[in-house]
């Protein structure tokens, strides 16, 4: 288990395996196995190919990308915290079932439909569909 604290900065972070605990902003983060717990930071670019990302920061992720076996999940806390650009991909799973997510642009799933992922959203909400 890697740990990392308050004060440091990160820019490319990649994460094939075992575990990550971060507690700063983070340029580039990739992960394509393991397990990343973000406590606290915004992050510029995350990807979750595959393994698990629980994000629990307030700060913002400018670019988010999960793809089949990335899982992206909000469920240990309730703060409110904001995703700009969020793109889906056909096996990723996003679990926001607080709705504690604001997703600034919107869900993009590129090249799949939402029955392809599992998408844990807050019950009770319209989901208004655009074009891209």
């Amino acid at each position: 288990m890697v740990q990392c604290g308050t004060g440091t900065t990160l820019t490319t972070v990649n994460v094939s395996g075992g575990n990550l605990t971060t507690r700063s902003a983070i340029t580039t983060l990739t992960v394509t196995g393991g397990q990343v717990e973000h406590l606290a930071g915004a992050v510029t670019t995350l990807t979750v190919e595959q393994g698990t990302v629980n994000y629990q920061s307030t700060g913002t992720v400018t670019n988010l990308k999960v793809g089949d076996g990335g899982n992206f999940d909000c469920r240990a806390s309730m703060s409110s915290r904001t995703v700009t650009n969020l793109e889906l991909y056909s096996g990723a799973e996003y679990h926001d079932p607080a709705g504690t997510v604001t997703a600034t642009n919107g869900f993009d799933f590129v090249r799949c439909s939402p029955s392809e992922v599992v998408w844990d959203v807050v019950p009770h909400r319209t989901w208004t569909p655009t074009s891209i």
